[in-house]
């Protein structure tokens, strides 16, 4: 990749020009126009990449460059992620703080919606990951961008509709699962109040995504830095506070404020920065062609939530080893879960940065993109378990002076160090398939060893003799199957990916679900045609 692909755009990285003159592609260069550029273009940029890859002298600077981009990128998203995940931890601290029923009620309506709403809204915001992210280089009208973003938006709004008469009636829906009445009921009211943060969250995660697609990772993080402390003293004012608290019902509140000063922030700043070139407005023609976006969502969704719901199976089993052990699963479940944004960051910027080379018709650059994140987050794995290991023995005593679960938290966390690891490779080569266009290959590699190897393997060493491991045997059945998972992925990636193919696959599909801006958007590749036969293999 050129070195000024990370000086003179600003935040929002590759900027896509108007030109249709050009013979040699850069990331800059627009692929796709209202005017087809020569049938050559590709050819010619393959050779031109062939000289520039087959140059050492230009092509460990390419890799370097690589290397600050994706891990800046990285650090971005990382901080985004983890300040998401501090509005749960804080809510968490305000009705611990109330007693048991409330915080145990509270955990089991945002598990619902977690399950129902949010898994699903991610879903459909990685589907944007494939669009917009190839759509912003591949196209000389960046309006393609926001035309995507509609499909999006639109789809999210859908599945909430459809959502809200599960989430009036939960109270209802847990009692016919036998669940305590007065927990239940607490359940109920706090969905109801809560369903006013659901959708502006859900049309958050898609903005972010549309900005993510320009190369701008930082303004996410920078608004979320602003909000972080005006939820904390919210979740104060609204659950403590004499004069304006009012108790149970004032955490859900502080999180619907919160979560709309997130969506009005975010479009704000679009509406008066340069992103907004990249929104042409509502346009009613999103609808037709919007089944391509659906055939990348529903796996995507299926990924998803075969990943979230994981560690509620993995909580649900634990509970039945008794109350130290399902303590301790929570214990390390929430250390998981707060030290997973790292890679969940890093996901989202090699899937972002592949995206923007593919739609660009860089093959060769997209290849080395995405072995570089997979280096990146191979090395964090390693620290990881390092990590992990080097707070085994007193990791525990932060959260309990209970000798025995401090034991049981110390006995597990080598082995929950390797299934991490793992996942970190996992979610990153998920960012690479999303990319690629390939989230339903993705999910027949990943769900057949959740759920026919993970969790019976793991239920085996948790319960039965001679292993009997308890909470550590349901996480080294979670590391055999994810290690299977990620064996399978990196065979595909890195052995049977063919990438100049991909950038012709990449085209025909942003093609073919695209808008008919100025009479038709035309591929600047006549021979594209090429890509209905190609790669029959994994065209899935």
């Amino acid at each position: 990749m050129a070195s000024d692909a990370h000086s003179g755009h600003g935040e929002h990285g590759p900027q896509p020009t108007n030109s249709a003159s050009q013979v040699t592609l850069t990331e800059n260069t627009p692929l796709i126009s209202s005017s087809a550029l020569p049938s050559q273009q590709i050819t010619t940029n393959l050779q031109n990449e062939d000289a520039e890859f087959n140059d050492p002298a230009a092509f460990w600077p390419k890799v370097k460059d690589e290397f600050k981009w994706i891990t800046a990128s990285s650090a971005s998203m990382s901080m985004t992620y983890f300040l998401q995940y501090s509005f749960s931890f804080v809510n968490v601290l305000s009705l611990g703080h109330l007693g048991a029923k409330e915080l145990g009620a509270a955990m089991l309506g945002t598990t619902t919606n977690n399950v129902i709403t949010f898994a699903p809204a991610i879903g459909y915001a990685c589907a944007l990951d494939t669009f917009c992210s190839t759509a912003f280089t591949a196209s000389s009208d960046k309006r393609l961008v926001g035309f995507h973003l509609q499909r999006g938006l639109f789809a999210v709004v859908v599945h909430f509709l459809m959502a809200v008469p599960l989430l009036w009636n939960v109270e209802s829906i847990l009692l016919l699962a036998r669940q305590n009445p007065e927990t239940a009921q607490l359940c109920g009211k706090f969905m109801k109040v809560y369903m006013l943060s659901i959708l502006p969250w859900m049309l958050f995660e898609c903005l972010k995504r549309f900005l993510q697609a320009q190369g701008d990772m930082k303004t996410s993080a920078k608004l979320l830095i602003f909000v972080a402390p005006i939820h904390a003293i919210n979740n104060y004012l609204l659950v403590w506070s004499p004069t304006f608290g009012i108790g149970f019902l004032g955490s859900p509140l502080a999180s619907a404020i919160t979560h709309w000063t997130m969506l009005i922030g975010l479009v704000v700043y679009i509406s008066f920065s340069n992103a907004r070139e990249a929104w042409g407005g509502f346009d009613w023609r999103f609808i037709k062609g919007i089944s391509e976006f659906y055939k990348l969502a529903i796996p995507s969704i299926a990924m998803v939530c075969c990943d979230w719901w994981a560690f509620e199976v993995l909580s649900l089993s634990a509970s039945y080893l008794g109350s130290n052990s399902l303590a301790a699963q929570s214990i390390i479940i929430n250390t998981v879960s707060l030290l997973f944004q790292i890679p969940a960051g890093i996901s989202v910027a090699v899937s972002t940065r592949v995206g923007n080379m593919l739609g660009a018709g860089r093959a060769k650059s997209s290849r080395l993109s995405a072995r570089v994140g997979i280096i990146v987050i191979s090395t964090y794995s390693i620290l990881s378990f390092c990590v992990f290991t080097y707070i085994q023995t007193w990791w525990g005593a932060i959260y309990t002076s209970d000798p025995k679960l401090i034991a049981l938290v110390a006995g597990a966390l080598p082995i929950v160090a390797i299934s991490q690891s793992f996942d970190a490779i996992n979610i990153t080569n998920l960012g690479i398939m999303r990319a690629l266009g390939r989230q339903r290959l993705g999910a027949i590699i990943s769900i057949p060893p959740y759920y026919t190897i993970m969790f019976p393997v793991g239920i085996y060493l948790a319960y039965k003799q001679p292993f009997a491991l308890g909470v550590a045997g349901l996480w080294l059945g979670m590391a055999i199957g994810l290690s299977i998972i990620v064996i399978c992925q990196l065979s595909f990636i890195l052995g049977y990916v063919d990438w100049d193919n991909e950038v012709l696959i990449c085209l025909k599909r942003l093609k073919d679900s695209g808008p008919q801006y100025g009479g038709g958007v035309k591929l600047n590749v006549e021979s594209l045609e090429a890509a209905d036969e190609a790669d029959p293999i994994v065209v899935v």
